[in-house]
């Protein structure tokens, strides 16, 4: 919000990242994971919206850009 890049919930949580594997495995680690909308994921022909690749790009500029 405080950089002005739209976003939305995610409300589907079928599937899954290697994040919860990550997050248990050792002592453990912190993870985050970024979802970017998009249709035919695991295809070859995965289609989205321009400005959501466009924000998705934004938002791990900023990211990167954050001092944690």
């Amino acid at each position: 919000d405080a950089h002005g890049i739209p976003w939305q919930y995610k409300t589907v949580t079928l599937g899954g990242t290697d994040a919860g594997s990550l997050q248990r495995s050792g002592l453990g680690a912190e993870v985050m994971t970024i979802a970017t909308p998009c249709r035919n994921l695991h295809s070859g022909a995965c289609t989205m919206s321009y400005s959501d690749f466009e924000a998705t790009g934004a938002l791990l500029t900023a990211l990167l850009d954050t001092k944690f």
